[in-house]
C-alpha cells in the first residue's frame, strides 16, 4: 500500500487528533478514488466561495453517510466560525455561529490545525459538542480544519444523530474534501485580489485621466498608446502598495499590446528571471513544450475578444531550462468607460497539485496489485496443501521403496519451501494497521530475504550476512520496516542485474552507541552518480525506462523510517557499489516511539 497525497492530522489517538501534526495518511483500497478525484475537480472548478462551501459540505455528507455537514469560516475579526453552507440538518445552520472555543469539537480543529473526534458527546469529555448540534439532537462529530499557508481558514464539520466511532479511512476522506477545498479557496482568493488590483488599476488610470486631460478628454476615443501608457500607471500603482508581492501566485500585467508592463515577485521566483528581463515581454513567453507555445497566446486572445477571464494549463520553462506545470489565467482590465486598456495574468504553480493526483492514481493501482498478489497466493496454497498430504501419506505406505521415499522426501521439503514462500507474500501483500511491537531487526532480515529467495538466486545475487548477535529489540512496526527492506533490497538487485548479470549483497546489524541500530544493505551494483543521489528519496523520481518503475519507493521508505523517529540515507561512488543505511532508534518493550 502506498501513500498518497492527501493532508491527514492524525495520531493514532483513541477519542481525539488533538496536538497532532500534518503527516502524509494512508488510505486503504476499500476507498473508492474515483469520486475523490472527481470532487476535487469540482471544487478547483468552482466559482466562488460559496459555491466550493455547498459543494464540500454536500458531498462530505454524503460519501460518509452522516446525518449533517457543516462548512463554516473563520472570521478574522472576531474569531467566531460563522456557517457559511450546509448539508442535511445543518441546511438551516447558515449564518449561525459555531462553538470556536478550544475544547469544542469545531474550535479544537481549528486551533490544532488537525481533525478533532468525538463519539459520542454524553459519554465523553475530552470535547464537547457545539450548542448548536445539541438544538438538533447530534450526538458524534468529526471536524476538520480548512488551511491556507499553514492557518486555518475554517472547517469541515459533520454529525450523527447516534453515538458513531469514525475510521481511519473516513478521517482521510474528510481531511481530503477540507484540503481540496481549501485549494480551491486559494484560488479563489487569489482572484479575489486580482479583482481588487483591477479596481486599484482603474482607479488609477481614472486619476491619471482626470489629473491631466481637460473634462472633454474623457469622452474622446483612447489611443493605444495612451492605454497602454495608463496600464503602466496602474501597475505601478498597485507595486508601490506591495500588494501584487503579496500573493504567492505569479501575476503580471499586460498592454493591450500583449506587452508585460509589471510582474510580481512571485512570477520572477517562478521562472527565476529578475523583472527587467521579464518586462516588455510578449505574451508568448518562452514554454517548455513547443505544442504549447501558442496556448498562452490563443487564451489571451480569446479573453480579449470576449472580455471575460480565461484560462489555460501550459508548461512553463524557467530560465534554468526546468519545466513546472500551470494554470494561467487572463482577467480583463477595464478603464472607468469600460474600455479594455489591458490585463492581469494570474500563474499558479501545479506541481504539488498534479503530484497528489498523480499519488492518489497510484495508491488505486498498487492496491488493485495488492489483491492479485493475494489471490494468486491463495490458489497457490491449495494445490501446495494437496502436494504436501500426499506426499506425507505416501511416504507412510511401507511398499514404497527406498529410492522413492527420498524423492518423495524432496517433493515434500520444496513443497514446504513453496508454502512458507506464498505465507510470507500474503502476509506482506495484505493490509496492515499501524500496530508496533517488540520485535528482532536481525529475525526481520532473514523474513525479508526468505520472501526474496527465490528472485535473488535467479539473479544469481550471493549474500552475505553479517548480523550482530547482540543486537538489541525494539519496537517498530514490523510489516512497514519490512517494507523498507524489500525496497532496498529490490533496488540492489536489479542494479547488480542490470550491470553484470550477477552480484554480491552485504548486510549487516550494528548498535551504535546506546540508542540507535543501524542497518547496512551494501551492493556492487555500478554506484550512483552525484546528481542523481541528491534527488533519490524524491517522490516519483526514477530512472528507470517508462513503466519500470514508479519513483515511490524510496520516497515512501523514508516516510516510514522518519515516522520511526530513524532516518534513512545512501553512500555511492560510480563504479564501486552503493551501500543504503537504515538507522532506528532503540525502544525498550513497554515505552512507545
Amino acid at each position: 500500500m502506498a501513500e498518497v497525497g492527501i493532508v491527514s492530522t492524525r495520531q493514532p489517538v483513541a477519542k481525539s487528533y488533538v496536538g497532532s501534526q500534518p503527516r502524509p495518511s494512508l488510505l486503504s483500497p476499500k476507498v473508492e478514488l474515483e469520486p475523490l478525484l472527481r470532487l476535487s475537480s469540482q471544487l478547483l472548478a468552482a466559482a466562488d466561495v460559496q459555491q466550493v462551501l455547498e459543494l464540500g459540505a454536500r458531498e462530505a455528507g454524503r460519501l460518509l453517510q452522516v446525518n449533517s455537514c457543516a462548512a463554516a469560516l473563520n472570521q478574522q475579526t472576531n474569531g467566531n466560525l460563522v456557517v457559511r453552507a450546509g448539508w442535511g440538518l445543518a441546511e438551516q445552520w447558515v449564518e449561525r455561529v459555531l462553538d470556536a472555543g478550544h475544547t469544542s469539537l469545531s474550535g479544537c480543529a481549528v486551533s490544532t490545525k488537525g481533525p478533532a473526534l468525538l463519539s459520542d458527546c454524553q459519554t465523553e469529555k475530552h470535547l464537547h459538542m457545539s450548542p448548536l448540534a445539541l438544538e438538533f439532537g447530534l450526538r458524534s462529530g468529526m471536524a476538520v480544519p480548512m488551511l491556507v499557508d499553514g492557518q486555518a481558514i475554517g472547517v469541515l464539520v459533520v454529525y450523527g444523530r447516534s453515538p458513531r466511532r469514525f475510521s481511519d479511512d473516513q478521517v482521510c476522506v474528510l481531511s481530503f474534501i477540507a484540503n481540496q477545498a481549501a485549494v480551491a479557496l486559494e484560488v479563489i482568493q487569489t482572484l479575489e485580489q486580482g479583482r481588487q488590483q483591477i479596481s486599484l488599476l482603474e482607479a488609477a488610470v481614472y486619476s491619471a485621466q482626470r489629473c491631466t486631460e481637460p473634462p472633454q478628454a474623457c469622452q474622446q476615443p483612447q489611443s493605444q498608446h495612451e492605454s497602454s501608457g495608463k496600464a503602466r500607471a496602474g501597475a505601478e500603482a498597485v507595486r508601490r502598495k506591495g500588494l501584487a508581492d503579496s500573493t504567492s501566485d505569479g501575476l503580471f500585467v499586460v498592454d493591450k499590446r500583449g506587452q508585460q508592463v509589471a510582474v510580481n515577485r512571485a512570477f520572477c521566483e517562478m521562472t527565476g528571471f529578475a523583472r527587467r528581463e521579464l518586462l516588455g515581454q510578449g505574451v508568448p513567453f518562452p514554454y517548455g513544450r513547443e505544442e504549447e507555445a501558442e496556448r498562452p497566446e490563443s487564451t489571451f486572445q480569446e479573453s480579449a475578444r470576449q472580455r471575460e477571464p480565461a484560462s489555460a494549463e501550459v508548461t512553463f520553462k524557467k530560465k534554468d531550462g526546468t519545466c513546472f506545470p500551470a494554470l494561467v489565467t487572463f482577467v480583463p482590465l477595464r478603464d472607468q468607460t469600460g474600455a479594455v486598456v489591458g490585463h492581469i495574468g494570474i500563474v499558479r504553480d501545479l506541481a504539488e497539485f498534479n503530484k497528489a493526483q498523480a499519488q492518489l492514481r497510484q495508491a488505486a493501482r498498487l492496491a488493485s496489485l495488492g489483491e492479485l498478489v493475494s489471490g494468486m497466493a491463495h490458489e497457490l496454497n491449495n494445490p501446495l496443501t494437496v502436494i504436501l498430504a500426499l506426499s506425507e501419506l505416501v511416504q507412510g505406505d511401507d511398499k514404497v521403496g527406498k529410492r522413492t521415499r527420498q524423492d518423495l522426501a524432496m517433493i515434500e521439503k520444496q513443497a514446504e519451501r513453496s508454502a512458507r514462500l506464498v505465507h510470507n507474500v500474503l502476509k506482506f501483500a495484505r493490509p496492515h494497521g499501524k500496530e508496533r511491537t517488540y520485535v528482532s531487526i536481525n529475525q526481520l532480515v532473514h523474513e525479508t530475504l526468505e520472501l526474496m529467495d527465490s528472485q535473488l538466486r535467479v539473479h544469481e545475487v550471493e549474500l552475505v550476512l553479517d548480523l550482530a548477535s547482540d543486537l538489541p529489540w525494539t519496537v517498530v512496526n514490523p510489516h512497514q520496516i519490512q517494507q523498507v527492506f524489500v525496497n532496498v533490497i529490490n533496488n540492489a538487485d536489479q542494479a547488480m542485474f542490470e550491470a553484470h548479470r550477477r552480484g554480491s549483497l552485504a548486510i549487516t546489524t550494528r548498535a551504535v552507541g546506546r540508542d540507535t541500530i543501524r542497518i547496512a544493505f551494501t551492493d556492487d551494483g555500478p554506484g550512483i552518480d552525484e546528481k542523481i543521489m541528491a534527488h533519490i528519496f524524491e517522490p516519483f523520481f526514477t530512472t528507470k525506462p517508462l513503466g519500470m518503475g514508479t519513483g515511490l519507493g524510496l520516497s515512501v521508505c523514508r516516510e516510514i523510517v522518519q515516522e520511526h523517529g530513524g532516518r534513512i540515507w545512501a553512500e555511492s561512488e560510480l563504479g564501486h557499489g552503493t551501500t543504503f543505511f537504515v538507522e532506528l532508534a532503540k525502544v525498550d518493550n513497554g515505552n512507545s516511539i
